[in-house]
């Protein structure tokens, strides 16, 4: 930022621009405000003379609605006045027009309709009757009121708060203007009451009075000749304006009290009616035109007035600005002098002076404060300095002593990592090998477990091979004594079958014999031949099947007779057999119960390898711990080196720097 780059004296002006600004400011408000004055009551004035010609021109009208009324009535002698009158409401509406150019804001387009409607009333005036007139006369004076009205507030009329504006006020916009139509009206219903001859009617009667009332309501808020509100208005009115004042209020008062004479004596004459009516809207008229001069005279005080204070802010200001200057230097130059002083002792201590003097001046404001803190911080430094000094050499011995030390330290870390190394490198080889001894343990516990599992189904079959052997024995033996009783039946059927050869020759004989005699029978005995002879062939073939079963009764007792000798044989055997089994349990249960063991001592070696290996892993984790401690301290060794190299730098550095500055106790 910009105003980093200026100077604390440049600083202090722009701090002090916005007090120096306060006056302009208050001289601009000043003039703004006069000006805003000057406008309000060019404003004001204009709009006074809008409403002057606004109530003129009501006067006007009112005058002219009696004239009319008259004319009508068939007063001729009035002609010339209604003419004269409606002059008069044409000069009074130019008028109107003038005061509204000078002021279109105030009138808000609304003049035009006023302008339309007064000429359409003068050119129907006088108009057809009484009635029409009167309804005429009475629209236009309604609009009027009501731009009178309107003109007033959009104008910001008499808004100063000195009791004769809010009088001229209270005249022009409520009672002027409110009395002007009664009486108006009032001498329109006299006129014609006048001509007529005849007696006032009820309802005109109620009209007359009420007006009446009002007029006396309004005069009374307006203030008589002697009550209050002219008495405090007095001061601001001269004779002139008193009598003119006091005249329009009289010709007032005095159409008050002549509306009830005529009502008391039941008559009017109507030139005595339209006399009267003119002469208070006269009067009226008269004391409109005079309360202007005093309105413009307010005006115009006020302006004076204005333009006196803002020359006294004028000069107020320039009197205070200059006083703001004068301060300002001494403030300025009281404030810089002891800040570049305390900026020289700066710059003579940072360019390595630390002997300078801050001088004591005995201010008791900030500056005074920073000085002393300026001359304690010289001190201090000069103190810390001393101290920096004297430490530094210190630094330095004890960084070569470290830097020595260290270096030993390397050596010996270097060695000892080296010695862990070859350890670690052992102690792998004898992880490895016992490893290998551990897997080779492993696989014969696993061998003899499995030999003994083999010895257990040998003891088993061996067993089952013995009892295989004893049933074969009992099988042998019973098969022995079946071929025996075999034999034995074989030698039965042998005797049978001698027997049953007998028989067969002993038949054959008898075939013989029967055949003999047979023949010796002749022709009687040839069925007894053929029998015979049947028998014979029969006695030839059992004789021929009993060979053949003696021959296969021989071939029967033969194998009966090697079967007996195999079966002894074989019983034998199996006898030899189930020995020699019983010796092979024997011998395969000692083989059983052996392998067991070696399978439990295979299995406790394999134990007692696998706890060996598991403490040669802890050995081996605890050689690389103690081996990357070892590199860890080699490591910490060579950072301690290098840090006690930097602090012996820092200190030579350190030193350096000490020796830029100057101080006593060096």
């Amino acid at each position: 930022m910009i105003i980093r780059h200026l100077k604390v004296w440049q600083k202090l002006v722009l701090a002090g621009l916005p007090l120096l600004l306060l006056p302009v400011l208050y001289i601009w408000t000043t003039y703004t405000q006069n000006r805003n004055n000057v406008q309000v009551a060019s404003r004001e004035l204009a709009g006074c003379h809008i409403v002057e010609a606004a109530v003129r021109l009501l006067n006007a009208v009112q005058q002219q609605r009696v004239l009319a009324a008259a004319v009508i009535m068939g007063a001729t002698d009035q002609a010339a006045a209604l003419n004269d009158s409606q002059q008069m409401v044409g000069k009074l509406l130019a008028d109107l027009n003038a005061a509204s150019d000078q002021a279109k804001a105030v009138t808000e387009g609304k003049l035009d309709a006023i302008h339309k409607s007064v000429e359409e009333l003068e050119k129907n005036t006088p108009a057809k009757s009484y009635e029409e007139s009167v309804q005429n006369f009475t629209a236009v004076t309604r609009q009027l009121l009501e731009f009178i009205s309107n003109a007033g507030d959009q104008s910001a009329l008499f808004l100063d708060s000195d009791i004769p504006t809010s009088y001229t006020k209270d005249a022009f916009m409520v009672q002027i203007p409110e009395v002007t139509q009664d009486i108006g009206r009032s001498g329109e219903i006299l006129t014609h009451w006048g001509h007529s001859g005849q007696p006032l009617g009820a309802d005109a009667r109620d009209e007359l009075q009420r007006m009446i009332a009002v007029i006396g309501h309004s005069l009374n808020a307006v203030g008589s000749a002697d009550g209050p509100r002219a008495e405090k208005a007095a001061p601001a009115l001269d004779d002139k304006l008193k009598g003119i004042y006091q005249e329009g209020v009289g010709a007032a008062r005095d159409f008050g009290g002549f509306v009830p004479q005529a009502i008391g004596s039941g008559k009017v004459g109507q030139g005595e009616a339209v006399s009267a009516t003119l002469k208070a809207l006269a009067a009226l008229d008269t004391w409109t035109q005079a309360l202007i001069p005093v309105e413009e005279s307010l005006l115009q005080t006020r302006i004076e007035s204005s333009d006196a204070q803002t020359h006294r802010s004028y000069l107020l200001a320039l009197v205070v600005m200059a006083l703001a200057g004068i301060v300002g230097f001494f403030l300025i130059r009281d404030i810089t002098s002891p800040l570049l002083s305390t900026v020289m002792i700066a710059n003579a201590v940072a360019s390595g002076n630390v002997a300078v003097v801050v001088p004591e001046e005995g201010r008791m404001d900030e500056f005074g404060t920073l000085q002393r803190a300026m001359r304690t911080m010289v001190a201090n430094l000069r103190e810390i300095l001393s101290s920096i000094d004297r430490l530094v050499a210190t630094v330095n011995r004890a960084t070569g002593d470290i830097i020595q030390i260290s270096s030993q330290l390397a050596v010996m870390a270097a060695q000892v990592s080296t010695s862990v190394n070859q350890a670690t490198t052992t102690v792998e080889e004898v992880r490895v090998t016992s490893h290998q001894s551990s897997s080779r343990a492993q696989q014969v516990a696993q061998t003899a477990s499995q030999a003994a599992e083999v010895s257990r189904a040998g003891r088993q079959a061996t067993d089952l091979t013995l009892q295989e052997m004893d049933r074969i024995k009992g099988q042998v033996e019973s098969v022995a004594e079946s071929i025996v009783h075999l034999s034995e039946q074989t030698q039965a059927i042998g005797e049978i079958i001698a027997s049953v050869n007998e028989l067969a020759e002993q038949s054959n004989l008898l075939s013989v014999n029967a055949s003999i005699e047979a023949a010796k029978a002749g022709e009687q005995g040839r069925g007894f031949a053929v029998v015979a002879q049947e028998v014979r062939h029969l006695a030839e073939r059992s004789k021929q099947s009993t060979k053949q079963v003696r021959s296969i009764l021989h071939d029967i007792h033969k194998a009966t007779t090697g079967a007996v000798g195999a079966a002894e044989a074989g019983t034998k055997a199996a006898d030899s057999g189930v020995k020699q089994s019983q010796e092979a349990g024997e011998s395969i249960k000692t083989l059983a119960v052996r392998v067991v063991e070696a399978a439990q001592a295979a299995g406790q070696i394999s134990m007692s390898l696998q706890q060996q290996l598991m403490g040669i892993d802890q050995v081996v984790t605890a050689m690389n711990g103690i081996k990357e401690s070892s590199l860890q301290t080699a490591e910490s060794t060579r950072q301690m080196q290098q840090a006690a190299q930097n602090l012996h730098d820092m200190g030579q550095q350190l030193k350096q720097l000490t020796e830029r500055y100057s101080f006593s106790a060096r």
